[in-house]
């Protein structure tokens, strides 16, 4: 990408993945969104409200990229184990 994706934009789309209306919706949204996510200055706040969009969105959840997605979230930006247990926790 030639830009980085603004915080704002972030939180949206996280607030907006939840809302995915089947498990395919919640794959592409994710598809999507990874390269945006991946510009989080604020990443485990963006942790946070991912992990709260599949405990609200019954479909990301289910869906097969959430997983990856949250993996390579995690992985790209060195975010600690702890806190990756503790929002999941939550």
């Amino acid at each position: 990408m030639w830009f980085t994706a603004p915080t704002a934009a972030i939180d949206r789309m996280l607030y907006l993945y939840r809302f995915s209306s089947s498990e395919n919706k919640a794959d592409e949204f994710a598809n999507h969104m990874r390269y945006s996510l991946m510009d989080s200055n604020t990443p485990s706040r963006h942790l946070e409200a991912l992990v709260l969009a599949a405990a609200k969105g019954q479909h990301v959840l289910r869906s097969k990229q959430f997983w990856k997605l949250l993996k390579e979230f995690v992985e790209r930006k060195s975010i600690e184990r702890e806190k990756i247990t503790e929002a999941l926790a939550k």
